[in-house]
């Protein structure tokens, strides 16, 4: 390793002493009871009501061991909520950073709104929608349908803004599949939903988010300066990013997990919820789970995932009525380089190890 690469690496390890530092205190790990926690979901007001992990049959000692593991493979935010109640947290669960894939289950309940209002067929061709792009869509393309683009299953392997490395290398070529026939995980797919969203409403995509949903749940750390449109010259289609905290991922999560309601209030159906969260599409061992609507699905052990880059993660586990949040910053392609992005594999046998801390 030549000089120039040893004194980059020294400081970087510094920068990320430092980072470490800084968060040093913000773990928020079995807090005080509150108020005695029973069966019932509760939801959070401006604050989490926090209750020990014991309450519920879950081991301190062995969920100890999973911050452990937290820390291990380098997380920067993780939430365990139970029943509405936050049992563990680690790392800092208020700070804003890119969720990447995230945003695609964020855009689901703007749909899913739409869906609701009348306004959303799912039998609607982007034909009949007028969905083309920078090189004209053909007319076996603009076959497919709203419910193609929610399973990533259209046939349309145009160039998307916003792409990975992984997706370029995969793009099957231009009409070598028909719209339903194949899963490919599909960036132009997710970015042109965004745009039909905008066109079908006539909203911002970002302010209609913060209005329908993050007020409506009490997003904590939330705001319009932590979105952004990434426009470019592959796509007329923009990818709509967001930055995103821990505890308002399980704010959303908990929306999720309780069919659309939120304080009694339905602000989704619980038909569209029920959808999005049935398998729609098998996807391949290479991505762990199958696929709804812009949600990932694992059937067998009844569990439901919104993803993102470096093993985040707003996981759903229906059976123990709990969220649990997995948040990792993937930084620049330095991080990459440097092989400390965290891995699927890696952040998902937190789930595994939270659930065997029951007793």
């Amino acid at each position: 390793m030549n000089l120039f690469k040893i004194t980059f690496l020294c400081f970087v390890l510094i920068c990320s002493c430092r980072s470490s530092i800084s968060q040093e205190g913000t773990n928020q790990f079995f807090e005080t009871i509150e108020k005695s926690p029973g069966d019932e979901m509760v939801y959070p007001d401006e604050k989490w009501t926090y209750a020990s992990p014991e309450n519920f049959g879950y081991s301190i000692e062995l969920l100890n061991l999973v911050k452990e593991s937290f820390e291990e493979v380098g997380g920067d935010a993780m939430i365990i909520v139970k029943n509405g109640y936050v049992i563990a947290s680690f790392g800092d669960t208020k700070l804003n950073i890119p969720n990447f894939s995230i945003r695609k289950s964020f855009l689901n309940s703007l749909l899913g709104m739409e869906y609701d209002k009348g306004n959303l067929s799912m039998n609607a061709t982007l034909n009949s929608l007028g969905i083309t792009d920078r090189d004209e869509l053909s007319t076996n393309e603009k076959k497919a349908t709203i419910e193609h683009l929610l399973t990533s299953t259209s046939g349309v392997y145009h160039p998307a803004n916003h792409e990975s490395s992984r997706q370029k290398e995969d793009r099957p070529p231009r009409e070598s599949k028909k719209p339903g026939e194949f899963f490919y995980y599909n960036n132009w797919d997710f970015n042109a939903l965004g745009s039909i969203y905008m066109q079908i409403t006539g909203n911002d995509l970002f302010e209609a988010f913060k209005t329908n949903i993050s007020d409506q749940i009490g997003m904590q750390d939330f705001n319009l300066q932590n979105t952004k449109y990434e426009n470019g010259s592959a796509s007329k289609h923009p990818a709509y990013t967001f930055e995103s905290s821990a505890r308002d991922d399980a704010r959303f999560g908990l929306l999720y997990l309780n069919g659309g309601k939120w304080k009694g209030e339905s602000i989704i159906s619980s038909e569209w919820i029920d959808e999005s969260l049935s398998l729609k599409t098998t996807t391949g061992e290479a991505w762990y789970y199958d696929y709804g609507y812009l949600w990932w699905i694992d059937s067998k052990n009844n569990q439901f995932m919104a993803r993102g880059k470096s093993g985040q993660y707003i996981a759903l586990i229906p059976d123990e009525n709990m969220v649990i949040v997995f948040r990792a910053d993937p930084g620049s392609i330095i991080k990459k380089w440097m092989g400390s992005r965290v891995k699927p594999q890696q952040s998902f046998m937190l789930i595994d190890e939270v659930l065997r801390a029951k007793q």
